[in-house]
């Protein structure tokens, strides 16, 4: 590392760079801490030892990987490689030719791979651009018709299945949605133009849950039945045959385990190798109408009970219970201590996986009618409702910031209790808090603790405003999400998608 030069020295000297003074991995660092603007309108203009350190492919990994997380970071450079069709290879350190050649790779993690194939500036701009979109409620809207009864359910592709199949040439690679419909059909969709690129029959009754497994689509139905299905030819595989009504829900945490739910109150365990049910699980329940795996055998049911119970599937005992809805809880989706819960009471709760109470966190407001599908996603969750809108909530800082909230909320009003002279014994929330903690989420000027704050069970003063996507004319039985994306599925025979990356003719939610 060079050393530093006096004021004096440097006024007689070359013009003056950080490289002379900072070892070029230093400076990396550094830069990929500072805003992308500093970055793009101040260090890169200042000299061409700069520029080159700020075009580097080095600073934008760590840049992007800051921004959106590991796991998102390598989901996006697996889109970006499948559409150019490449496999990623090791970058070569022996590259020369420019002064940013000296950087070392990413995090300085020797597994780090390159994608010399991705431009990694030009992905962390499409992907800025989307987000913007997002945030400013940038989309467009395109309708897909063909369905002739309501469409009950709607599921988009991994994107390896569609580039496989367009490689192929049996397939455009926009082809991404998928829908299941009272008109006992499934379709798949291009969602850039609308057109349904073909059209999947064999059941004899709605189709009502999808799902995807390696290259096997599985659909489940009023007819009773689970199909299994080639993702490529769309022909049955197999069929499924064990409920006695209506197939609600269905997932597969480790192939062959595939686990199910209906209106028959049982849970089936079946094995897809087989295909033979190898369990069946009776509840106290009259309806089941979701489940999640939380664990290869421990399962996240909402039930017409108005709780959400966590299930052991191997000997059908309830380790826990959330209560709080007032009415049946049709959907729900966990990811690590956050379980997000939608109800026939219109309401979506958020509460703590690994907590002790068996309350709601956070309870978020807005529609006016059941609530039937909702997914989550980093910072963003979408709901959708039979009062026929989609809504779209945003946490900035994650969805388990909502917990961390909480949690310090806790840690203060537990210190409050041992450091005051008047502390009393305190039996439960409802003593400090009549009606119990609840959160609203927003960002009012006035709000502390990250944007939470404490309300009574009434919620009077809702702080979170969420996005409404208006449009359909029936009630919203499905809804799912990628980066840049929303779709939703409609009473209205209709499946409607939100494109957040193409924005050249927006509309303003």
């Amino acid at each position: 590392m060079t050393s530093t030069s006096s004021p004096s020295s440097l006024s007689s000297s070359p013009p003056y760079s950080l490289l002379d003074v900072l070892d070029a991995d230093v400076l990396l660092h550094i830069f990929s801490h500072l805003d992308v603007r500093d970055v793009c309108l101040g260090a890169m203009q200042t000299c061409w030892e700069l520029y080159h350190v700020c075009i580097s492919e080095a600073l934008w990994w760590d840049v992007c990987k800051r921004a959106w997380g590991d796991q998102q970071w390598k989901d996006m450079r697996q889109r970006a490689r499948q559409r150019h069709n490449k496999t990623p290879h090791e970058r070569s350190s022996s590259s020369s030719g420019s002064s940013s050649s000296s950087l070392s790779s990413p995090s300085n993690d020797k597994d780090e791979v390159y994608d010399d194939d991705v431009d990694v500036r030009d992905l962390y701009k499409r992907r800025y651009t989307i987000d913007k979109a997002w945030i400013k409620g940038r989309y467009t809207r395109r309708v897909l018709n063909g369905h002739t009864a309501p469409v009950r359910c709607v599921k988009l592709l991994p994107h390896s299945f569609v580039y496989d199949a367009h490689d192929s040439g049996t397939m455009s690679e926009n082809a991404t949605v998928l829908s299941g419909s009272d008109d006992k059909t499934i379709k798949q969709w291009d969602h850039t133009t609308g057109e349904c690129v073909r059209t999947i029959t064999g059941h004899t009754n709605a189709v009502t849950c999808l799902q995807i497994v390696d290259s096997t689509l599985l659909s489940g139905s009023s007819d009773y039945t689970i199909k299994t299905w080639d993702f490529y030819d769309g022909k049955i595989t197999s069929s499924l045959e064990g409920h006695t009504d209506l197939v609600t829900w269905m997932q597969c945490h480790t192939y062959p385990q595939l686990v199910s739910c209906s209106y028959d109150a049982t849970i089936r365990l079946w094995d897809l190798s087989t295909s033979q049910c190898v369990s069946t699980l009776r509840s106290n329940h009259s309806f089941l109408w979701y489940l999640q795996l939380v664990q290869a055998n421990v399962a996240a049911v909402g039930a017409s009970s108005r709780e959400t119970i966590i299930l052991d599937l191997r000997s059908n005992q309830v380790e826990k219970s959330f209560a709080g809805h007032k009415g049946s809880v049709y959907c729900l989706q966990n990811q690590g201590r956050v379980l997000i819960t939608g109800s026939g009471d219109d309401n979506v709760h958020v509460y703590d996986m690994a907590g002790v109470s068996s309350k709601p966190a956070a309870v978020l407001e807005g529609h006016t009618n059941c609530i039937d599908s909702l997914q989550f996603k980093g910072s963003r969750l979408i709901t959708g409702s039979r009062d026929r809108n989609v809504r779209v909530w945003n946490e900035p800082k994650g969805w388990s910031n909502v917990l961390q909230v909480i949690d310090s909320i806790n840690e203060r009003r537990q210190r409050r209790e041992l450091s005051s002279p008047y502390n009393k014994l305190v039996e439960n929330d409802e003593d400090i808090f009549p009606g119990g903690i609840t959160t609203s989420i927003g960002k009012d000027p006035g709000d502390v603790d990250g944007g939470c704050g404490i309300s009574d069970n009434k919620y009077p003063h809702p702080r979170y405003n969420s996005g409404v996507l208006s449009g359909h004319t029936g009630g919203v039985w499905s809804v799912c999400m990628d980066d840049d994306k929303i779709v939703s599925a409609s009473d209205d025979t209709t499946v409607r998608v939100w494109d957040y990356a193409a924005t050249s003719s927006s509309s303003s939610s």
